[in-house]
């Protein structure tokens, strides 16, 4: 099985034109801190997206929420050329 193709995208969410649940909660420790609004602690606003495809038709996603621009320069640049 080889890797014929690397795709990335970048999704960046802004808070005023994006409505998530009151009760959505980002990590374990929301649940402690901020029982009133989990969102209170919403860091990631911004997501790198990765499909990998292989020439026996599977298809492998994955993601990244910490620095999503620098995330998809570094695969685009280092990891995509080595396949």
């Amino acid at each position: 099985m080889k890797i014929t193709e690397v795709r990335t995208r970048v999704v960046q969410v802004g808070r005023e034109d994006h409505t998530v649940a009151p009760h959505f909660c980002t990590n374990p420790m929301d649940l402690v801190m901020f029982r009133e609004a989990s969102m209170g602690n919403f860091a990631f606003h911004g997501w790198v997206l990765v499909e990998i495809f292989t020439d026996a038709g599977l298809v492998g996603l994955g993601n990244a929420a910490l620095s999503p621009l620098v995330t998809k320069a570094c695969i685009d640049t280092y990891l995509k050329p080595v396949r």
